[in-house]
Formats: structure tokens, C-alpha cells, sequence
């Protein structure tokens, strides 16, 4: 009598291990998708007051009033707190040692 219990009940253990395993493989999977989809908009912020910064300094050079001085300022601010934002930068460095050396 006992064994009828405990075959099932052993199966449902096991399944439930099973289960267990897959679901911790799919979290660490989807916890590394969603760090990259967050490194890719921080960079792609990023690259874009880059972009900016470039524009108004070009800009800057070509009309060289106080308008344009205040743009390109005031970039190079959004720009720096961009890189600040950066928990990682892709490849070896690191974005504290990108900000040491600017």
C-alpha cells in the first residue's frame, strides 16, 4: 500500500526538480538578454550625445557666437552625465576608467 503512494509522489519530485532546473537556466538566460538589451540603450544614448556634442561643436566653430558657446557647453555636460551612466562599456574597459582618462 505503501509503495502506491510513494511511486507517485516520488514522480512528481522528480518532475518538480526537473522543472526547477529549467526555470533557473531560463532566468539566468533572460537576466544576461536583458543586460545587454540595457547596454545597448545606454551606448546607443550615449553615441547619441556624441553625436550632438559633434554637431554643435561644428557649429561652434562656424558661427563662433554666444549662442553656439552655450550649446556646445551645456552638451559637453549631457554628454559626460551619459558616460557617467554607463554601469559597463563593451569590451575590456571599464566606463571609470574612461572617465579617469577624459
Amino acid at each position: 500500500m505503501l509503495t502506491l503512494t510513494l511511486l507517485p509522489t516520488l514522480a512528481l519530485l522528480i518532475m518538480s526538480i526537473v522543472d526547477v532546473r529549467d526555470t533557473a537556466y531560463k532566468n539566468v538566460a533572460n537576466t544576461a538578454i536583458r543586460d545587454v538589451v540595457i547596454l545597448s540603450t545606454e551606448v546607443g544614448l550615449f553615441v547619441h550625445f556624441l553625436q550632438r556634442e559633434r554637431g554643435y561643436t561644428a557649429m561652434h566653430a562656424s558661427y563662433n557666437d554666444q549662442t553656439t558657446e552655450k550649446l556646445v557647453t551645456d552638451s559637453f555636460r549631457e554628454t559626460d552625465a551619459a558616460m557617467a551612466q554607463l554601469n559597463t562599456w563593451p569590451g575590456e574597459t571599464q566606463s571609470t576608467s574612461l572617465l579617469e582618462s577624459r
